[in-house]
């Protein structure tokens, strides 16, 4: 049974996720881009428009760090032929997971692929 700081963290949470989706909501309508976010019922898409995305392309929303950051370390992981990293600020030293580094798995992967 969840406690009161559950509830309350829970509600703020969901607060918080609906004051920004509503303000992107708000900013694409303003520049004609909000059918984006609809997209053909039927179609199979999570979002339309152009260039309509690639097949086999998979988008998972993760929102908590942890959950988030040991996916992206598995991910990686398994890469077979290439590795891209993009981001604000990025530090080898960036532990992914408690017992994986970027930088180490990143050697490991360059060992085998292209990074």
């Amino acid at each position: 049974m969840p406690g009161p700081i559950d509830i309350a963290d829970r509600a703020l949470g969901e607060g918080l996720e609906r004051l920004v989706r509503d303000h992107h909501r708000r900013r694409l309508a303003r520049t004609g881009h909000s059918g984006c976010l609809d997209p053909a019922p039927g179609s199979g898409l999570w979002a339309q428009g152009d260039p309509p995305p690639r097949e086999g392309n998979q988008l998972d929303v993760l929102i908590d760090g942890e959950r988030a950051l040991g996916e992206i370390a598995a991910v990686v992981s398994r890469a077979r032929s290439h590795v891209h990293i993009a981001g604000w600020t990025i530090t080898p030293d960036f532990a992914l997971t408690p017992d994986v580094r970027l930088r180490d798995l990143l050697a490991e992967l360059a060992e085998r692929i292209d990074v």
